[in-house]
């Protein structure tokens, strides 16, 4: 459990790596939240932990998860530590975490996000949506950026909130 503080809300909340899992009583996709995979980003967390505790089966098609992302940059309110986490995503630094006797920081985070993923996946159905909160630090409305592929232009238009399409080409 990870002590998280957030200055514009003045307060401190305790999370695991899993805030919340959610079952759904009829089938239905699965949705993975993650909040805080920067540590200065700590918002997401909140939310998270606020929502998800507020969300009964009976209102869920599906499964609902909230994971928190990088636990030692969220306990220090520090973007990273050794390397940004939202950076590190490539087929070949999965592979090469089978291999690397010594992990920085992001790379165990990273190595326990890939365990649980792989686990949701396998005792879950699709589709899978994957939401990543983040914040930013200037003044702009909220937003959505996706893989421009027709299902997630489908499933993005459900939010009240411009969608940024066309993310996967960066």
């Amino acid at each position: 459990m990870v002590e998280i503080y957030n200055k514009a809300l003045d307060a401190t909340i305790f999370v695991d790596r899993l805030i919340a899992k959610i079952k759904g009583i009829k089938p239905g996709p699965t949705i993975i939240y993650f909040g805080g995979i920067h540590g200065n980003e700590t918002a997401g967390v909140f939310a998270l932990n606020d929502v998800l505790k507020n969300i009964t089966p009976s209102a869920v098609s599906g499964t609902i998860y909230g994971i928190s992302g990088n636990l030692n940059a969220l306990k220090s309110n520090q973007r990273y530590i050794d390397e940004d986490l939202n950076r590190v995503w490539l087929k070949r630094n999965l592979n090469n975490l089978k291999r690397k006797e010594n992990l920085n920081c992001e790379e165990l985070e990273q190595q326990e996000l890939f365990r649980i993923l792989k686990k949701i996946i396998k005792e879950n159905d699709g589709p899978f949506y994957f939401i990543d909160l983040h914040t930013t630090s200037s003044k702009t409305l909220p937003f959505i950026t996706i893989n421009d592929a027709l299902i997630n232009r489908k499933f993005s238009r459900q939010f009240p909130v411009p969608i940024v399409l066309g993310i996967e080409e960066y």
